[in-house]
């Protein structure tokens, strides 16, 4: 894990992160998701945390839906 990576796990507020291509600079998120995209061409990878339960649920409810499609 990078220096943001560690700075954002260090704040329960922030709910995700990026490094700045070759610049070494990070961009941190706090609060809800809004106007990533004008970020899109100076971001390498973006890193989002969700809680763990959260995550558990949404991977069984993908799971569920492609092994039983609707009808």
């Amino acid at each position: 894990m990078n220096e943001c990576g560690t700075m954002c796990l260090m704040n329960c507020s922030c709910k995700a992160y990026s490094s700045v291509v070759d610049s070494g600079n990070c961009i941190t998120w706090y609060g809800d998701l809004m106007d990533v995209r004008k970020f899109d061409n100076a971001l390498l990878d973006w890193y989002i945390r969700v809680d763990a339960d959260e995550l558990g649920r949404l991977i069984n409810q993908f799971h569920y839906a492609k092994l039983y499609p609707p009808i």
